[in-house]
């Protein structure tokens, strides 16, 4: 987490960061971190889908397992299932 906007938006570029950013400001002080209770970083927070905290800090080999056991949870719409034959 950088303290300068302009530093964060020049590692964004320079690191090919492609996901979603939010600039919070000084590191730990930013709003965003101190609703969430972040005091450190990286962390890891994983919602499931209805937007509740379900991990938080897992190790990051454990996150793939995770995320899916959340997916198989998704409940299925009639979009998502194949057309009877």
């Amino acid at each position: 987490m950088d303290e300068e906007r302009s530093v964060a938006r020049k590692a964004i570029k320079d690191e090919d960061i492609t996901w979603p950013t939010i600039y919070d400001g000084s590191p730990g002080a930013g709003g965003i971190c101190r609703k969430w209770h972040i005091s450190q970083f990286p962390t890891i927070v994983v919602l499931d889908h209805e937007g509740r905290i379900r991990h938080r800090d897992i190790p990051p080999f454990e996150l793939e397992r995770c995320v899916n056991a959340l997916l198989a949870e998704v409940p299925r719409t009639s979009q998502d299932r194949p057309a009877a034959e």
